[in-house]
């Protein structure tokens, strides 16, 4: 290749296969007086057409199968996939739910990528149920016509009568906006693609309008836009524009379905804007004006003129406030009320309102829960669950006024199930169990949370970790074992179920989470004591983890890999080059590594929304802070694991070049062998890499094989 590309010849190749080297175009930085040297900045092409640049990825991918075939990881990895497709049902269809006239519910087979949306008539006063079921989207079939495909959207009208729905046929997170007839003497033909791309989509109530999101160059979500459906070349109308660079833009119907709910905020403020479904003026009425530093989140009972509001204005992990629509959320108003909590450990993550009901999703000592507030009588009644350390997710709960409340529950030793629970009485019925392979025990394994101690600058922490492993005789011993980690924006690492651990698990390894700050298991305080200059606590954090996992914990010593995703790598990759020997493998997912450079860019997507997560590097102090962690900016001349980094090379919110330079500037400096680094990227995939159930099971049963490959024990 040319541009100055390199090719490196390894004698310890037994193939004598060249390793790629990656083009060589350095470019020199000044900033506060300091000179920064970036070697491979070159690998950068916004539109992803320079032509040595994609030869280069190419060459990496082939050079990762190549091994990978030759040393038997390709072997391991069709292993481990058909036992993560041990999981996948031959039929699975979801529990029906109800939304207008019509009971909505998807079905998959074991062959299907993606699925196939069903509905038919509610019975009408009791009657017999209607066999009449349509075919709303088949997203499968659909998918065919692209490459790439992922299906991101869809919404019914609440006439019943059209399907709008969005899709991203790339991967650049960019999605097309189309339409369906559901007139059965139409539906064969009545797909309508439109020219508009879209983020979110909602309908208004008259069926007819649909409300629309749209981003700016920088990829951010700024404007909401109205269009009428029947005409036929569409005219958007601009609702709402949000002008600060910070701020990002959602929207969501009123669960009344009476308002547009236009949430604007960053991720340290919050406000939101009303808009009439009944009005066609369509004009935003602003429920609470922006404060510096202020979150919240909300909804409207129109009926009765309430708004309802979850917000860290009096409390830093929320409160619950009812307060008139109009007025202020202040405490001390005449006819604003405070939800009471359990305890003030209690942390409210969010809520969902109802015409009788308001159901509280909680979380104490990052043990998630729920609970049942009766709006009449004010009493907070929490919904029994399980013993054992679960995740929780929202089923499909559309209706104002419901019987009952859906959601699922899983573990990292179990898929769960699908669950209601009586608004009134308070018991839980279980709906669908998720179905297992014949011979999956949940008894065979043991799922556990340990205080791992770490010192700081002022005192001394205990840092969560939940770990899973089997339960086999004579398995006590240390064995080797995974520690995930993430690490920021206050998201938390759920202990969901997923096949690809119990895979590992049944490998002999020890499966961890590692709940550092930066995230929020231990609530907002736990969130803010690793962001902006402080982010290097939550490196702390993570080799405190990793040290306890092998010198106090269940894994062998020197057979612990990190798996960490996205700003996972900023975690992962800083504690890499600070004690590369305490990892024996890693996988790095399209991680965020460059953070420099990212951040010094405003013309890269997020930049300029980002800064109140990780800071402006305008200021000098920022710089030096971020100069000291960067994961690209201080690989150095010493013995790194072996390392498998993924990429997509249409991904907005990690451009593919910043995975591409950390794999080529670890070749370059250090001693590391070569032949043990991989760059693996989707040439046609964005941030979650490949379309398709089947092919990301594929992926991630490779990484699952890369690390048992070179952690297991003989």
């Amino acid at each position: 290749m040319g541009d100055g590309q390199e090719r490196v010849l390894d004698p310890r190749n037994e193939s004598d296969e060249f390793v790629p080297g990656a083009p060589h175009r350095p470019e020199e930085f000044r900033h506060h007086g300091m000179t920064r040297v970036d070697p491979f900045f070159g690998l950068r092409c916004d539109d992803r057409s320079d032509p040595a640049v994609i030869e280069y990825l190419e060459e990496e991918n082939r050079f990762c199968r190549r091994w990978f075939e030759r040393h038997g990881i390709n072997g391991l990895s069709q292993e481990i996939y058909h036992e993560m497709s041990r999981f996948i049902p031959g039929i699975d269809e979801s529990v029906p739910a109800r939304d207008g006239d019509y009971l909505y519910w998807t079905r998959m087979t074991r062959d299907m990528d993606h699925p196939v949306i069903l509905r038919k008539p509610v019975p009408v006063n009791g009657g017999q149920a209607s066999e009449n079921v349509q075919v709303v989207l088949d997203a499968d079939q659909f998918s065919k016509s692209f490459d790439y495909f992922q299906l991101v959207e869809w919404e019914v009208s609440p006439d019943g009568r059209m399907l709008a729905f969005s899709i991203d046929p790339d991967g650049s997170e960019c999605p097309q906006l189309w339409f369906r007839s559901l007139n059965e003497s139409e539906s064969a033909a009545g797909f309508r693609r439109t020219s508009l791309e879209v983020d979110e989509i909602c309908w208004a109530r008259d069926s007819r309008h649909l409300f629309l999101t749209t981003h700016d160059d920088q990829w951010r979500s700024d404007r909401v836009w109205v269009v009428d459906t029947h005409e036929s070349e569409l005219s958007p109308m601009l609702v709402f524009k949000e002008t600060d660079p910070a701020f990002w833009v959602q929207i969501a119907s009123s669960q009344d379905g009476q308002s547009l709910l236009i949430s604007s905020g960053s991720s340290t403020t919050s406000e939101v804007h009303a808009v009439s479904m009944m009005d066609p003026s369509w004009q935003p009425v602003c429920i609470h004006r922006r404060s510096p530093g202020v979150e919240y989140d909300c909804d409207i009972d129109h009926d009765q003129g309430l708004v309802w509001m979850r917000t860290n204005a009096f409390r830093p992990d929320f409160s619950l406030i009812e307060f008139k629509l109009g007025q202020s959320p202040d405490p001390d108003s005449t006819g604003t009320r405070m939800i009471g909590l359990p305890s003030e450990q209690v942390r409210i993550d969010g809520f969902q309102l109802f015409r009788r009901h308001v159901i509280l999703f909680l979380r104490e000592a990052g043990q998630e829960s729920l609970a049942i507030l009766n709006r009449k009588t004010g009493s907070l009644v929490p919904v029994p669950l399980p013993d054992g350390l679960w995740a929780i997710e929202e089923g499909d709960n559309n209706l104002w006024d419901p019987r009952a409340w859906r959601f699922s529950l899983s573990g990292i030793d179990t898929p769960g199930a699908v669950m209601e629970v009586h608004n009134e009485s308070g018991e839980v019925t279980i709906l669908k169990q998720i179905p297992v392979p014949a011979d999956f025990d949940p008894s065979h394994y043991r799922v556990w949370r340990e205080e791992v101690p770490v010192r700081d600058k002022r005192s001394e922490v205990s840092i969560p970790v939940t770990l899973a492993m089997r339960t086999d005789p004579g398995g006590d011993g240390p064995r080797p074992g995974v520690v995930h980690v993430y690490g920021a924006y206050g998201d938390i690492l759920e202990p969901y179920f997923r096949s690809s651990f119990t895979a590992l698990m049944d490998c002999g390894f020890v499966v961890a989470l590692a709940h550092v700050r930066g995230g929020g298991f231990l609530g907002e305080s736990w969130r803010l004591a690793a962001r902006m200059n402080t982010r290097p606590v939550a490196v702390d954090d993570f080799v405190a983890v990793a040290e306890w996992l092998q010198e106090k914990g269940p894994v062998s010593k020197g057979s612990l890999g990190v798996s960490a995703a996205s700003a996972g790598g900023v975690v992962a990759g800083a504690a890499l080059n600070r004690c590369p020997g305490l990892f024996g493998a890693a996988v790095l997912e399209v991680p965020f590594v460059d953070i420099v450079s990212t951040m010094s860019d405003p013309d890269i997507p997020l930049t300029l929304a980002e800064y109140e997560e990780w800071g402006n590097p305008q200021d000098p102090l920022i710089l030096r802070e971020m100069l000291a962690y960067s994961p690209y900016d201080n690989i150095r001349r010493q013995t790194y694991p072996p390392i498998l980094v993924t990429a997509g090379l249409n991904d907005p919110r990690v451009g593919y070049w910043e995975p591409a330079k950390y794999v080529a500037r670890l070749r370059l400096e250090t001693p590391t062998v070569p032949e043990t680094l991989f760059l693996r990227t989707a040439m046609d995939g964005g941030h979650f890499g490949s379309s398709g159930r089947d092919q990301q099971i594929r992926e991630v049963a490779e990484q699952c094989a890369f690390l048992v490959h070179f952690l297991q024990t003989p």
